[in-house]
């Protein structure tokens, strides 16, 4: 029988698709479909750790932001196991917005398990269409992942308790040992990140000429394309002659980290993660929550944009140390379950 015959016949069974291929997984990728390097970083890190955990299986990756349609929806269904891998992508009001699945259609899908997704910003109010999107959508009996305990807070607001803080994936191999190898001393080079969503001239002026008084290179990386033109627009004259910009690619970025190994300080939370992933040291602004709440959670470096003006200078004359606090036990609790 033909996929679409397949599909046509089950139409109206709610619970269609219920045999499962052993040995095929999904990865519901937050890469595909995206202008933002930062989640081709959360995407690498989330494929890495279910090779890992899945050596003999095949995985499939999948678009979350972008609508799974039949015969796709299909092989959504048949793998055994369909992981919603990392990025910002849960919300207390209108929640397809970020994961693309019609309202019409959230019955056709088999739930996926998070593994280090995160709440998408500070909201008191959950809407009732959230609460109803994430109770159809998720498992209701393996443990999810999520990015940090804000996070975890609001799903159990949503009445989903089969929840565990791991921090996100892109951090699970910043062990301790790991991090011991990170530099403590200050580097000749930097490579600076904006975030063109959360422009902020002012600050942003600010980082480029407090980098420049304490650096002899200065890198510009644009995580997002968008990034550049608004680096063109603020970035002072005294300033733009000393920065060299590199090309908004991760191949570039990792080349750049590799040969270089700058320090980096910017408003790009995975763009900070990629440089400590490759032993630099590196210390994010803090321009939303998720800056935030690893700070608390895992001791991410960062400072808060409301206090930057004076902390900065502060941070970059006596220096700083990356020593994060991965919660390793809950992290092997998650994937024993898949064992």
């Amino acid at each position: 029988m033909s996929i679409r015959k397949h599909i046509k016949n089950h139409a109206l069974n709610k619970f269609f698709y219920q045999e499962c291929i052993e040995n095929y997984i999904v990865h519901l990728c937050p890469a595909i479909a995206s202008d933002n390097v930062g989640d081709a970083i959360i995407a690498d890190a989330v494929s890495r750790e279910l090779e890992e955990l899945f050596p003999s299986a095949q995985i499939g990756v999948l678009p979350c932001k972008t609508p799974i349609h039949e015969p796709v929806l299909f092989r959504y269904n048949c793998a055994k196991f369909r992981f919603l891998g990392g990025t910002n992508i849960l919300r207390g009001q209108k929640p397809r917005r970020t994961w693309v699945v019609n309202y019409s259609d959230i019955w056709k899908y088999r739930p996926a398990i998070l593994m280090g997704a995160g709440w998408g910003k500070y909201q008191k109010k959950i809407s009732f269409s959230s609460r109803f999107f994430y109770k159809n959508l998720l498992d209701r009996h393996l443990l999810h992942s999520v990015r940090d305990n804000y996070t975890r807070e609001q799903l159990l607001r949503c009445g989903i308790s089969n929840v565990l803080y791991t921090a996100c994936p892109t951090t699970w191999k910043l062990t301790e040992d790991f991090c011991r190898q990170i530099p403590l001393e200050q580097k000749s080079s930097v490579v600076i990140t904006l975030t063109d969503y959360a422009k902020n001239p002012q600050r942003d002026r600010f980082l480029l000429e407090t980098c420049a008084q304490h650096y002899k290179t200065l890198f510009f990386f644009p995580q997002s394309h968008a990034d550049l033109p608004y680096f063109y627009d603020i970035v002072p004259e005294s300033v733009a002659g000393k920065v060299q910009v590199i090309a908004p690619t991760l191949a570039a970025y990792d080349r750049l980290l590799d040969q270089e190994q700058p320090d980096f300080v910017g408003t790009r939370l995975h763009g900070g993660i990629r440089a400590m992933q490759h032993r630099c040291r590196a210390l994010v602004i803090g321009i939303d929550n998720r800056a935030k709440e690893m700070g608390k959670d895992i001791s991410l470096p960062f400072i808060p944009q409301e206090t930057m003006a004076s902390d900065l200078l502060k941070i970059l004359k006596n220096g700083w140390t990356v020593q994060l606090k991965i919660p390793q036990s809950n992290i092997d609790q998650w994937k024993n379950q898949f064992r």
